[in-house]
């Protein structure tokens, strides 16, 4: 089995490349943690995250994005949104909203629709600085448009998030790769963010990426203060 070694304080975890074998972990507070999958993936890909983090404790809920191949971006933040709800009602708690790549775009608009029921948004390899479409290199480009095809709405609305304000309800923190072959790393984070974290590797493997789940793992580990 191949093992990739991620590097905590006080102890040595490992991510098998299939499944997760967990030594001594500390536990999480059991909130809810919510995962939308990129472009090209769907919740089925997500399996090993969602395995990583629920061993930590938390409470970790698929997207409802069940084909990789087929994206409606309305129909798939109206099925988000319809999650959120119900976690928040199952669970009476605010959610931990993460979102890789493009499908970070569904989760930061669907965040803005339930500020009240979300407490942080985690952008993976995400652009919120500029249009996808411009913020794409090479053939991701391409796939970008075609994602878009024509949808003004979607398109509209990918055009605003650079400047949309966001409410103040829940904190918004971005991880960024200066090794993104996809996307200009610049154009994955902004002001708006409370917390910005660099990480190695490429775009294309975020969803499996040890520094992504070691540091979405800390995250959710990390109280929110609103006391300000």
């Amino acid at each position: 089995m191949v093992q990739t070694e991620i590097d905590l304080p006080s102890k040595k975890l490992w991510l098998p490349e299939n499944g997760v074998n967990q030594v001594e972990a500390p536990r999480g507070n059991g909130h809810p943690v919510l995962i939308v999958p990129p472009v090209l993936r769907s919740d089925k890909n997500m399996g090993n995250m969602r395995d990583w983090l629920s061993s930590y404790g938390f409470k970790v809920f698929e997207s409802g994005i069940e084909d990789s191949r087929k994206r409606n971006p309305k129909n798939d933040i109206l099925g988000i949104l319809s999650r959120i709800d119900k976690i928040f009602e199952q669970t009476g708690q605010k959610i931990t909203f993460v979102g890789l790549s493009l499908g970070g775009i569904y989760t930061f608009v669907a965040a803005m629709y339930r500020p009240k029921k979300i407490q942080r948004v985690v952008l993976v390899g995400t652009p919120i600085r500029k249009h996808v479409a411009e913020a794409a290199k090479g053939p991701y480009k391409e796939i970008a448009r075609t994602i878009i095809d024509g949808n003004a709405s979607y398109n509209s609305f990918l055009s605003a998030i650079p400047t949309t304000s966001m409410p103040y309800d829940y904190d918004l923190i971005c991880m960024y790769s200066k090794d993104d072959e996809a996307f200009n790393w610049k154009d994955c984070f902004d002001e708006r963010a409370k917390l910005s974290v660099e990480i190695s590797g490429q775009h294309r493997s975020l969803h499996k990426n040890p520094q992504v789940f070691n540091n979405i793992t800390e995250i959710c580990q990390t109280p929110v203060d609103k006391a300000a």
